[in-house]
C-alpha cells in the first residue's frame, strides 16, 4: 500500500502499489494527479546518495588538507582575535585592547590631518610673506628712485642756480622789478648803480635775516628796509655784517652793484600779502671814480 495525498485540498489515502505511476482522481475535491511511480523514488533516493556521498568527499578533502598544511578556516570568534575557550573577562580585555588600538588609529589620522593643515597653512603664510617681501621690496625701490629723482633734479637746479648766479643776465631797474615782479621770480638780476646808506641795514625779527633799504643813484623813489607793500631786500647775515661795518668804516663807496635772487616772501603780519623780496648774495662796492673797492660774498 503507497500513502497519498491530495496536492489541493489535502486529502490523504492508501492505495495499492498497483496504482504507482498512474493518474488518479480526489474523492473529495475531483483534482486529478498523478500517483509518483516507484521509478521516481528510486531516482530521489539515488540522487540523495549521491550528493551525501560528496558531501562526505568534501568533508575528508578538507580535514585532509587541514592536516596537511596547517591550515583552517577561521571561525567568526577566530577573525575576532576570540578563542572560543575564552572567558568573559579575557573577551573583554581583548575587545578594550580593539577598541583602543582602533582609537589609536583614529587619532594617529586625525593627527595626521592636522599636520597637513598646519603644513599647508605655513605653506600659505609663507607664500603671503614671500609676496608682502616682495612688495615691500618693489615700493623701496619705487621709493629710492623717486628719492633719486629729486635728488637729481635738486641738483640741477642748484646747478643752474650757480650758474645764473655767477653771470646774470639780466640787469633790470628797481622801479621794473616792483612793477611786474611776477616777471623776475626765480631769476637772477644785477642791481647797477644804487646805493645803501648803513641806517638802513638792519637784522629784522620778522623775516628772520638782514634787511637792507636801497636806492637808485637817480631818482628819489626808496626802497625801505622793512617788508611794507613793495620790493624789500634781503641779505644773509656773513654779507649783512660785513656791508654794515664797510659803510660805517668808510666814505669810499660811492656806488654798489647788487647781485639779486629774486624770491616770493609771503608776509604773515598785517597786512598780510605775498612780497617780491630780492635777496642779495654778492656786493660789489665801487668809488666815486668808478673803481672797485671791495667785493661782498656769501
Amino acid at each position: 500500500m503507497a500513502a497519498i495525498q491530495c496536492p489541493k485540498c489535502g486529502l490523504q489515502k492508501d492505495v495499492p502499489d498497483e496504482f504507482r505511476g498512474r493518474p488518479v482522481k480526489c474523492p473529495k475535491c475531483a483534482t486529478e494527479f498523478r500517483i509518483p511511480g516507484t521509478r521516481g523514488l528510486v531516482f530521489l533516493l539515488a540522487y540523495m546518495a549521491v550528493f551525501v556521498a560528496l558531501g562526505g568527499l568534501s568533508y575528508v578533502c578538507f580535514h585532509f588538507l587541514t592536516r596537511e598544511h596547517g591550515a583552517a578556516i577561521p571561525s567568526e570568534q577566530a577573525r575576532n582575535g576570540d578563542n572560543p575557550g575564552q572567558t568573559d573577562e579575557e573577551r573583554q580585555a581583548k575587545e578594550e585592547q580593539r577598541r583602543q588600538e582602533l582609537a589609536a588609529r583614529t587619532k594617529a589620522q586625525e593627527q595626521t590631518r592636522l599636520d597637513e593643515e598646519r603644513k599647508a597653512e605655513e605653506a600659505r603664510k609663507k607664500a603671503e610673506e614671500e609676496k608682502l617681501a616682495q612688495e615691500r621690496q618693489r615700493q623701496e625701490k619705487l621709493a629710492r628712485e623717486e628719492q633719486e629723482r629729486k635728488e637729481k633734479l635738486a641738483r640741477e637746479e642748484q646747478e643752474r642756480r650757480v650758474a645764473a648766479r655767477k653771470d646774470p643776465k639780466l640787469t633790470p631797474t628797481l622801479d621794473e622789478v616792483d612793477r611786474a615782479p611776477d616777471t623776475f621770480f626765480g631769476q637772477c638780476v644785477v642791481f647797477d648803480r644804487v646805493k645803501v646808506k648803513s641806517g638802513s641795514i638792519e637784522k629784522h625779527k620778522e623775516v628772520g635775516r638782514f634787511t637792507v633799504g636801497v636806492a637808485a643813484m637817480r631818482g628819489d623813489k626808496f626802497f625801505s628796509r622793512v617788508p611794507l607793500n613793495s620790493l624789500f631786500f634781503s641779505t644773509s647775515d656773513r654779507i649783512g655784517n660785513d656791508l654794515l661795518n664797510a659803510l660805517l668804516s668808510s666814505d669810499d663807496f660811492y656806488r654798489l652793484k647788487l647781485y639779486c635772487e629774486i624770491r616770493k616772501f609771503d608776509k604773515k603780519w598785517p597786512p598780510a600779502k605775498l612780497l617780491p623780496e630780492a635777496y642779495i648774495y654778492k656786493v660789489e662796492a665801487y668809488n666815486l671814480m668808478g673803481q672797485l673797492r671791495k667785493t661782498f660774498e656769501e
